[in-house]
């Protein structure tokens, strides 16, 4: 494997460790009930820091958490066998590369829609309660 490769895919794993650090931090700080609007995710239509806010991270901290820990340990993996120099280790690096971005990107993407449900469901629950009052 050449220099310029190896910059490469250390340079892609890099992206890889912190958005799957990023989950994984949001996931701890959500089941600590800690977490804050800059880390939290973006829900559409939902005020950031509300109840149905938090309610949605709550739901699905498990996806965030779970995302976080495989993204870095595949993002990880990919920069310890970039520097090994052995044979094949340029195609297992890029499918590992690969398979950890597209579990970060897939993981996030399924936390956001489960929590953007959970958040809608928590205002109607919020506003039927407060109407039948």
């Amino acid at each position: 494997m050449n220099t310029l490769v190896t910059i490469i895919l250390v340079c892609a794993a890099l992206i890889v460790v912190i958005a799957g650090l990023h989950l994984f931090v949001t996931g701890l700080l959500v089941r600590n009930q800690a977490v804050r609007p800059p880390l939290g995710l973006y829900l559409r239509d939902i005020p950031v820091g509300s109840h149905a806010w938090n309610a949605g991270h709550q739901a699905v901290w498990v996806l965030l958490f779970m995302g976080g820990v495989l993204g870095t340990a595949q993002g990880i993996a990919v920069i310890t066998m970039a520097f090994m120099h052995s044979a094949g280790s340029t195609s297992t690096s890029l499918i590992f590369l690969v398979m950890g971005a597209l579990t970060v990107a897939v993981l996030g993407w399924n936390a956001r829609a489960g929590a953007t449900q959970v958040a809608l469901a928590t205002i109607e629950e919020d506003q039927s309660s407060t109407g039948e009052a």
